[in-house]
Order: C-alpha cells, then sequence, then structure tokens
C-alpha cells in the first residue's frame, strides 16, 4: 500500500532554498575564487533538486518498510507504536518490543491488566492464570470436575474451570497437584501451549526434536518437552532469547502476551473448520464390504456403542456411560480421535480382533475399570492423548492387553493411580516410542507381565527356569519416552510366571526398583519367569529384585548404563550379565551373578563402579574361566569375588 505525499513540492523548494544558504554562501566564495561561472541561482536550484530526490528517496523507503512490515507481522497495528492502548506501564520506556503483542491478546479477551490500567509486564506468570490465557485461546469445552481430586485446586478458585478444561482436554497432566500460584517455567509453558495445539489438530508436519539452534537446548532432558519446543520452533512461535531457550527460567507476563499473540496469529492462519456432522450409519449393503459403518462428530452420548464387524469412528465426541463398557468392537475397525469416553464401574473401551484400531489425541477414564481392553489379533495404535484408570482392584488397569500388540507414540499419557499403567498377557507385544510417558503411583507396579495359566512341568533345562513356556515371550520394546514409577518402594516392572524380553533403546525408565519379583510382595510364581534385558545407548535406574525361580540375562551394550543392585538377595542362581566394551554397570550394593562376562575379557574393569559394594560371580561356570576363580579389586572401589 502506498501512502499519499503529504508535503508540496513547493514547500520542499522553500525549505532547501532556506535550509541551503548559508551552505551555498561558502560554495559562491569557493566557485569566485576558481573562477567558475556558475551563479548562485543555479546553485540554489540545484540544491532544491537533490534535496527533493533524496526526499522522495526516504519517503519511499518508508514506504517500502512499512509495507514489509505489514506482511510480517500479522497484528493490524500501526507501524511505530509507542505506548499500549490498554495499559499506562508498557510504553517507549517500558517492554516496548511487548506493546503490539500486549494490545493484541487485550483486543481478543484473552488477558486483562492487574488493576489500575496496569498490565505488570515484568512480573511472573503463575501456573493458574496461564491456564486461564489457554483456556481462553483455545476456546476448551467446560468440563465437570466430578472425577477430579485435584490436592491444590479448589472449586472456589478463579482459575478451578480453565484448569478443570485443560485437564480433560489433556493439557495437564490428569495425575498430581497443578500448583496453580507457582510461576510457571519457560518449557512448561511450551510444553501446554504444543499440547493445546496438537489436541486442535494444529501441529500437522511441524513436529520437530532439533533443538541446535539453542546455545542451551542441552538442558531440555525431557522427551516431550524437547518435542513441543522443536516443534514451537518450527512454527515460528517460540524464538528463544538471545539464542537460549532458558527451559527452567520463568516466564514474564510480557513473554507470555508475546508468545500467546503469536499462537492467536498461527490458529488464525491454519483454523480447520469443523463439518459438524451428525451420525451416519450405512446400510451395510457395499458389495465390495459387507460391514456398517458407524460416524460419531461432535457429539454428547449416554448410551453405550456396540458394533461386531463394522467400522466405527468416533471423533471431537464426548461420551459417559456408568455400568457398561463405553464402547465395544468385536472385529472391523475403530478409530477415535478427539474425543473424551468416561466410565464408572465398567471398562472404556473393548477391542477385541479388530483389523485396525486408532485412538488418537483422545482421553478415556475409567473409575473401578480398564480404560482399554485388548484381546484377540487386535493391533491396537495410540497416538497422543490421556488414558487413565482408578480402582481399588488390581484387576484393573488403563490398557489390559490379554493378547495382541500396543504401540504407543506420541505426547500419549497413560497414567495409572493406584492401578497399574500396562497389564499384559505372556504373549502380547508392546511397543513405546519416543514423546510418550507411561506413569502410575501404584506400589505393585507400573506394567505388569504376567501368564495367566503357566504350564507345571520339571525344568529340564538349567538355563531355564520356566522351560513349560518358554515358547511364549512377551516382548517390550522402549525407544524413546518415559516409563516411571513415583511408589515409595515401588517398582516399574512386575513381572509373573512369564518370559519377558525388554529392548531399551533412548528412554528413561525410573522406580525405586526396575523389576520386582512377587517374592518381595509376599506372593510365590508357580513357575517361575525368564527375563532378557537389552540395553542400547540406555541408561537405567533402579534395583533388580529376583527370586529363587527366575532367570536373568541382563545385557549392558554400546553406550548404555544401569545403575542399581542386580540380585542382592542372591536367590536366583540363574542370573547373568554381559557388559560391552562401551557399557558401564554402576551398582549400589551388593549384587550376584552366576555368568559375569566381560565382552574383551579384561580384568581392569575401568568400566565397572562398585562404590564400595561386592559382586560375586560363580567360579565353576565356563563363562569366568578368564576369571580364573580369583578376587579383583575393582577401580571405584569393593570386590569382584568367587563364590
Amino acid at each position: 500500500m502506498k501512502f499519499k505525499k503529504c508535503i508540496s513540492i513547493a514547500a520542499i523548494s522553500a525549505l532547501c532554498i532556506a535550509n541551503a544558504i548559508p551552505v551555498l554562501a561558502d560554495k559562491k566564495l569557493k566557485a569566485q575564487t576558481e573562477d567558475t561561472e556558475v551563479t548562485t541561482e543555479e546553485k540554489v536550484e540545484e540544491a532544491v533538486e537533490e534535496s527533493i530526490e533524496e526526499s522522495v528517496k526516504a519517503e519511499d523507503a518508508e514506504e517500502e518498510a512499512v509495507e514489509e512490515a505489514s506482511e510480517d507481522v500479522k497484528q493490524t497495528i500501526p507501524a511505530a507504536v509507542t505506548k499500549s492502548e490498554y495499559y499506562t506501564d508498557v510504553n517507549d520506556r517500558s517492554y516496548p518490543w511487548a506493546i503490539p503483542y500486549i494490545d493484541d491478546i487485550s483486543k481478543r479477551g484473552i488477558a486483562h491488566g492487574v488493576g489500575d490500567n496496569k498490565f505488570a509486564p515484568s512480573n511472573d506468570i503463575e501456573r493458574g492464570d496461564f491456564f486461564i490465557f489457554v483456556d481462553k485461546t483455545f476456546a476448551l469445552k467446560a468440563a465437570s470436575g466430578e472425577i477430579f481430586d485435584i490436592s491444590d485446586v479448589k472449586p472456589t478458585d478463579y482459575y478451578y474451570q480453565s484448569i478443570i478444561n485443560a485437564k480433560v482436554a489433556g493439557i495437564i497432566d490428569f495425575i498430581g497437584p497443578v500448583y496453580p500460584e507457582t510461576p510457571i517455567t519457560r518449557s512448561d509453558a511450551f510444553l501446554y501451549i504444543y499440547r493445546a495445539l496438537n489436541k486442535a489438530g494444529m501441529v500437522g508436519n511441524n513436529t520437530s526434536v532439533d533443538l541446535s539452534m539453542y546455545n542451551d537446548g542441552a538442558l531440555v532432558t525431557n522427551a516431550e518437552k524437547e518435542l513441543a519446543i522443536g516443534s514451537l520452533t518450527k512454527m515460528g512461535i517460540v524464538e528463544g532469547d538471545n539464542g537460549n531457550i532458558k527451559p527452567e527460567t520463568t516466564l514474564s507476563r510480557a513473554e507470555m502476551a508475546v508468545i500467546f499473540s503469536k499462537v492467536c496469529s498461527y490458529l488464525d492462519d491454519n483454523k480447520i473448520e469443523n463439518d459438524n456432522k451428525k451420525p451416519v450409519v450405512d446400510d451395510g449393503n457395499d458389495d465390495e464390504e459387507n460391514t456398517s459403518k458407524s460416524v460419531y462428530e461432535d457429539e454428547i452420548l449416554t448410551s453405550p456403542i456396540e458394533a461386531t464387524d463394522e467400522d466405527i469412528r468416533i471423533n471431537d465426541s464426548e461420551l459417559n456411560v456408568t455400568g457398561k463398557t463405553g464402547v465395544t468392537l468385536n472385529g472391523g475397525n475403530i478409530e477415535i480421535s478427539s474425543s473424551r469416553i468416561s466410565t464408572q464401574n465398567s471398562d472404556g473401551v473393548h477391542i477385541k480382533d479388530a483389523d485396525s484400531a486408532t485412538l488418537e489425541d483422545s482421553i478415556i477414564t475409567a473409575k473401578n475399570g480398564n480404560a482399554v481392553v485388548i484381546e484377540g489379533k487386535s493391533d491396537v495404535d495410540v497416538t497422543g492423548g490421556t488414558y487413565k484408570a482408578s480402582t481399588e482392584l488390581e484387576e484393573h488397569a488403563c490398557f489390559n492387553i490379554k493378547s495382541g500388540d500396543l504401540s504407543i507414540e506420541g505426547t500419549a499419557r497413560i497414567e495409572g493411580d493406584g492401578v497399574y499403567a500396562i497389564k499384559m498377557e505372556n504373549d502380547a507385544k508392546l511397543n513405546i516410542a519416543k514423546g510418550s510417558k507411561i506413569s502410575s503411583n501404584f506400589k505393585n507396579g507400573t506394567i505388569y507381565i504376567y501368564d495367566e495359566d503357566p504350564e507345571l512341568l520339571d525344568k529340564v533345562n538349567s538355563d531355564k527356569t520356566n522351560n513349560a513356556n518358554d515358547s511364549k515371550f512377551a516382548t517390550i520394546n522402549i525407544t524413546g519416552g518415559e516409563v516411571t514409577n513415583s511408589a515409595k518402594n515401588g517398582c516399574v516392572f512386575k513381572i509373573q510366571d512369564a518370559n519377558v524380553e525388554f529392548n531399551f533403546t533412548n528412554g528413561e525408565i525410573k522406580g525405586n526398583k526396575i523389576i520386582d519379583m512377587p517374592v518381595s510382595l509376599r506372593t510365590k510364581q508357580d513357575v517361575g519367569s525368564n527375563i532378557k534385558i537389552n540395553l542400547e545407548n540406555e541408561n537405567m535406574e533402579g534395583d533388580i529384585v529376583l527370586d529363587d525361580t527366575t532367570t536373568l540375562n541382563l545385557y549392558i551394550g554400546e553406550k548404555a548404563s544401569y545403575t542399581g543392585t542386580v540380585n542382592g538377595d542372591k536367590l536366583s542362581s540363574f542370573c547373568d550379565i554381559t557388559i560391552d566394551n562401551d557399557g558401564t554397570l554402576e551398582l549400589t550394593g551388593e549384587s550376584r551373578f552366576r555368568k559375569f562376562v566381560m565382552e574383551n575379557e579384561e580384568t581392569t574393569f575401568n568400566n565397572i563402579k562398585a562404590q564400595g559394594a561386592i559382586i560375586y560371580y560363580d567360579s565353576h561356570d565356563d563363562a569366568n574361566d578368564y576369571l580364573k576363580g580369583e578376587t579383583y579389586n575393582l577401580p571405584y572401589g569393593g570386590e569382584l569375588r568367587p563364590w
């Protein structure tokens, strides 16, 4: 857009002549000295023309700059703003860079001042206020707080409804306090904004974990926060502060305004309109596929959904059921996206023999039931969302995998409240990818692997305590994400009469105990378990507790480390370990192994940190011949002794 020139040529000429006289007088004197024939009038004319030309050039440059700014800045604001339209403490001397952003979110009704026409731009923003901004920015659905028990938020608090809305939407972690009056950190703010954008379907192909543009990017160690910051950077919402992301620094109200204004602009540019479709039921007369299909779009439902050999699609809908399973599918395909399913005294979703099953960015909760049950040949893919179960019965879990495969990725959060996060039978498969979080506060374990009906046969192989079930192995592959247990003395994995192979790469596994056999829970296995643990580029922390019927084979591979105590009660006679040249074993207590294998069979043990503890090995096992039945002092204290 070109601006009209508002200074006449005559006015410019008069102004230039007046300003040029002293200079021209000097020039005339010089010209006379050099015998030039240029008159004063000619000089004045030339100066006027040059001045007009320079003025026009400057004006054109200003117009071009205004045009460029209007293209880059999404807010409709004046080119030069010296004070806020709303607040006296935001001006050319106080946070001038934030003026257009603060005014933008104020116009949108997202933010308000602190009273007395002030915005307090330098103040930290507290978490409760932050969630109000999230609620208003994304127009979250109003939710009921009946199923929540938040220790530090009361219904009378002014931020209560916004926090409940964010909880139900899957933006705030389902379990635990919110700390509403604590200043929010930058990384937490970025995480919640990313979750909200992802919930709204606005992330698309902009996912990224690249933080190389930030000098302090390595300080972001949480996988989901890494994904959030990388993606928001790719979207242009987050730019950092002088080359740093400062993940644990608190967020000021001025910084908050900039980010939320950019989020609003991003939403404006990428808004996807809902088609508001009503449920459509196919008549099942398709010649190519003899199935019917039920589609639920933007619906509020109170009756269970059941289907056999049909296709079900539930999108942006709510289902609340008491006493009956919310959604039941036997055969066919199911897709649940951006929806909320809540049940009491029953299971949330039951999937059996599904051809395909996808759960995406949804919230599925069950009180006194399983959130999701999987059985038969079903392969279930979970991307994003929150899945929670709470009960007084140990038989329930967030995901109860009787058979089939479960794959979890994205920002999915599976959270057991007094129950297992995942319960799986002996031959089920579980894949956990980067960005996901599996957690429980249940002392008995976060993930429980068991055999419903183990065969009782004599042990005919000294390497196998559970030879009868050798052909049935549960497989757990963790290629990223977090699996944790927050209970005091709780364990991450509980195993009973099952064979399990763990493959860990780039994940975070933490708990007081990594593996706990039922003996410590005062129960007894019928036939015992076989456990294989393979660590590659993985840091695992926590004890491994075994009973006398269990076999363990622990492999610490390249760039991997294990910290904890293994077989500290010395109950298992079949506990083996192999340590790669680049692997590290750091023991926090006395441990005992049958086979103690260093891959290069060297006896300097530079990659072992026993911290004064004693490591026992079986001197009669052929795998330990290189140790010659001797006792070795370890570099970081402690000893390696035969038994």
